[in-house]
């Protein structure tokens, strides 16, 4: 290890008082949370695309009163603030996507069942008959 990685993780455990934890697993911890941290926002940008869909229902999912949209695709949709676009209109937007309505959305995120994870709705227009 290099004279400024121990410098850091000395300083890490002086000041949090975690001098018990081991040099290994500090750096193991600190090398997940800048991962994480560094991977989140390429991840929601490489993962954005336009999808064409007809709302079949929606309503609120789960213990923080997500917003969900469910697609005659059989897909779902959460339609959730975004820090990272800057988007701040969930519930107004929420409220004016109508069932039987076909959208094209613009999305990110993928669908990940194992982790609880539904593509985020960032914006959303309606087609209406005459534009399909």
């Amino acid at each position: 290890m290099s004279s400024l990685i121990k410098t850091i993780i000395n300083d890490i455990k002086s000041n949090w008082e975690c001098s018990s934890i081991p040099d290994k697993a500090l750096m193991t911890c600190l090398g997940v949370s800048i991962l994480l941290l560094l991977g989140i926002p390429p991840y929601n940008y490489l993962t954005e695309r336009q999808e064409v869909f007809t709302v079949k229902d929606k309503g609120l999912s789960g213990d923080r009163a997500d917003f969900i949209v469910y697609t005659d695709k059989d897909n779902v949709y959460k339609n959730q603030n975004s820090l990272l676009y800057w988007k701040w209109d969930s519930a107004e937007l929420q409220s004016k996507i109508e069932k039987g309505k076909t959208y094209e959305a613009t999305v990110n995120r993928l669908r990940i069942g194992a982790l609880g994870m539904y593509p985020n709705i960032l914006k959303i227009k309606e087609i209406k008959p005459n534009e399909r």
